[in-house]
């Protein structure tokens, strides 16, 4: 799920047995690393940024291994 304040992106993800989770999209040329995902709790992961206007696509990655599109 994304949700949008301006030029504010803010990404939540629900994977309650998760280790990790982290953002591979366009705007970080496909890293695996570059944007860890915070756990809020509850299962919910959070992860807040500021992009340029445009086309961005990306995947939630999960312990560094399951990939996952945004269903938005």
């Amino acid at each position: 799920m994304i949700t949008t304040n301006d030029d504010r992106i803010s990404f939540s993800f629900f994977r309650p047995h998760a280790s990790s989770v982290h953002i591979a999209a366009s705007f970080n040329n496909w890293s695996r690393d570059r944007h860890p995902m915070n756990p809020l709790g509850n299962g919910w992961w959070q992860l807040t940024l500021t992009l340029e206007p445009g086309d961005h696509f990306f995947q939630y990655i999960e312990d560094d291994h399951n990939h996952y599109a945004d269903f938005a």
